[in-house]
């Protein structure tokens, strides 16, 4: 018998308890959107906590909670600054868990 492990973003971000925190969750893509438009303020916080800085690998895009169809997801372009359309959720995207803000 084994165990089942759930891969998806959403349940990846929600079982997090990294830095000791468990609230964690993935983020919905209009809050991508308040990230990215606030990068600078939120790296520069980032920066002098340790946090993983907002656009580092700028050709990639996060994985948002967002659906736009039962096997499809909404992606933040960071090279764009920019939601895509869609993107199947069978593609490897990174994702960014998030905290209340």
């Amino acid at each position: 018998m084994f165990k089942q492990i759930s891969s998806s973003a959403a349940a990846l971000c929600l079982n997090s308890t990294n830095g000791g925190q468990s609230d964690w969750y993935l983020p919905s893509i209009d809050e991508l959107s308040l990230l990215w438009h606030n990068r600078f303020n939120v790296n520069k916080v980032l920066s002098m906590i340790g946090g993983s800085i907002v656009g580092s690998g700028l050709s990639t895009g996060y994985a948002s909670s967002t659906e736009s169809a039962s096997s499809y997801v909404c992606v933040f372009l960071l090279d764009q600054g920019a939601a895509s359309v869609s993107a199947g959720k069978w593609f490897a995207f990174n994702i960014r868990a998030v905290r209340a803000f």
